[in-house]
């Protein structure tokens, strides 16, 4: 299976189920990123967990062609400098994620879980 599809599959249904517990289960999402926020040793865990996992997804795709590939690399980027930022700048991540949970940004979690949900399935109906 060619690497592409494998991981367009993957963060197809990761972006679809994420985006509709964003819309389904908002209160409880926001909860949960507090929580994970004020925790200083689940934020520098999850760090080095994204950071392994960006990289990997980077070195093994790095394809920038102007199609639904592109999708993958990015996922893959944010995902890399998320956890770099999880580890070498833990409390300003931690000031950020809470600043989101709590500002009226938080309320346009509907708005973001349905465009998680949108580019989800776009990226299903190109890999499966």
């Amino acid at each position: 299976m060619d690497l592409s599809i494998f991981l367009g599959q993957v963060i197809s249904i990761y972006l679809i189920v994420m985006g509709l517990g964003l819309f389904i289960n908002k209160e409880e999402i926001l909860k949960a990123v507090r929580e994970f926020a004020g925790a200083n040793a689940s934020l520098v865990f999850y760090g080095a967990i994204a950071l392994i996992l960006g990289l990997m997804m980077i070195f093994s795709h790095n394809i920038w062609d102007g199609t639904w590939r592109v999708i993958v690399t990015f996922v893959g980027w944010a995902v890399t400098v998320k956890g770099a930022m999880a580890m070498l700048f833990p409390k300003m991540l931690k000031n950020l994620t809470g600043a989101f949970a709590k500002s009226s940004i938080a309320n346009l979690t509907n708005f973001i879980g349905l465009l998680v949900v949108i580019v989800g399935a776009y990226l299903a109906f190109q890999v499966f």
